[in-house]
């Protein structure tokens, strides 16, 4: 998924809401809450550029 700080986990614009399969992603760290707390992204979004994903899962996000 493109990211617009580089995929450097900064910018908070690669939030996704996870739809379908949450138990297939990481666990969101400490440094994901910060950035997401500073860019106002709602706590029950994941950013796209930090989030791993280890099975099938199904996102939406508000500007793709």
């Amino acid at each position: 998924m493109a990211s617009a700080c580089g995929a450097d986990g900064i910018c908070g614009r690669c939030s996704v809401e996870l739809l379908q399969g949450v138990r297939n992603v990481s666990l969101q760290t400490p440094a994901e809450t910060r950035v997401m707390r500073a860019n106002r992204v709602a706590e029950e979004r994941r950013l796209a550029c930090r989030a791993r994903v280890a099975g099938p899962v199904e996102v939406t996000a508000s500007y793709w």
